[in-house]
């Protein structure tokens, strides 16, 4: 039997990029998982990086308005900016000098790190766009988080197919019946989110840190 971070249900168009940008084999036996430390797959939008506050900033900019990232209690930016049609709102994210602006969350950058040095294995899974994917990681990603590579990026937009012990998600529908422990963090558009989606809500990396500290305690008992 196998135990899969990426499953055979995957397209070989997706396989292909992944083998393309460097991914490791993904597939592990059985003895392989055991010997391993826990494995936590993150996403990067508004868990690593800061980007509705920036997405919010430029749109406003450019276009003389005043919406507050407050103002973004749904998942759908359009509603928060209905002035604006879709290409206005979107065509700001395949951008180079966009993502070159976009922050890291406060902790984020050292609490990855720490994760790591702790020995979890940590993978960033991203439902981005294929076409903004060069762009994104290596003007944002890279930039803030020098100690990551390709080889840590998983593409995917149904984040329960991959396995691993925790995972970290802005987006509730992503952590939806996933079969991992789930942290919630919190953001504008998840507030009011059902608090039987996830786990743990959480404001930032040390507090992802502290609940997995105090899981493995408990788990060692």
């Amino acid at each position: 039997m196998l135990v899969h971070l990426i499953p055979p249900s995957f397209s070989y168009d997706l396989l292909s990029f992944l083998y393309i940008f460097g991914i490791p084999r993904l597939i592990l036996t059985d003895n392989e998982r055991v010997k391993m430390n826990k494995v936590i797959v993150t996403d990067m939008d508004d868990v690593l990086v800061d980007l509705l506050p920036t997405w919010v900033k430029v749109l406003n900019e450019r276009h003389h308005l005043t919406v507050k990232v407050t103002d973004i209690i749904e998942w759908d930016m359009g509603k928060a900016f209905p002035t604006l049609c879709p290409q206005e709102i979107f065509s700001v994210l395949s951008e180079d000098d966009f993502w070159s602006i976009v922050p890291p969350r406060k902790d984020a950058v050292t609490g990855l790190q720490k994760l790591r040095e702790k020995g979890y294995i940590v993978y960033v899974c991203t439902a981005t766009h294929y076409k903004n994917m060069k762009t994104k990681i290596d003007n944002c990603l890279f930039k803030h988080f020098p100690y990551l590579s390709y080889k840590d990026i998983i593409m995917s937009h149904n984040k329960q197919l991959i396995d691993c012990d925790y995972i970290i998600d802005d987006y509730p529908e992503n952590i939806r019946g996933h079969k991992a422990i789930s942290f919630l963090m919190s953001a504008p558009h998840n507030k009011n989110c059902d608090e039987m989606v996830y786990d743990f809500r959480v404001d930032n990396f040390n507090d992802i840190i502290k609940v997995i500290e105090e899981l493995e305690v408990v788990e060692s008992e």
